[in-house]
């Protein structure tokens, strides 16, 4: 279904987002082929003082291609971004 037959069949008028990746330079792509790799990617968030729920998304090589804060907070009160 492509945006045009979609708005059609909507009731409400309802902007379309798009998201694009802007690739920004950095460091040696990091492949997780483990818990264990994931794990130690996300060390640093142990420190924080709330409960972070982060996406990693990932290539067909399983290298990370960037992430996405879900939400953050504690287990009974989260925030979603």
């Amino acid at each position: 279904m492509n945006s045009n037959t979609l708005k059609k069949h909507l009731k409400y008028i309802v902007p379309q987002i798009r998201l694009a990746l802007i690739k920004e330079p950095g460091g040696k792509p990091i492949a997780i082929g483990c818990p264990d790799d994931i794990e130690r990617f996300v060390e640093p968030l142990k420190h924080y003082s709330e409960e972070h729920f982060v996406a990693f998304h990932l290539d067909a090589k399983n290298q990370v291609t960037g992430y996405h804060i879900v939400s953050h907070g504690t287990v009974s009160a989260f925030i979603p971004s």
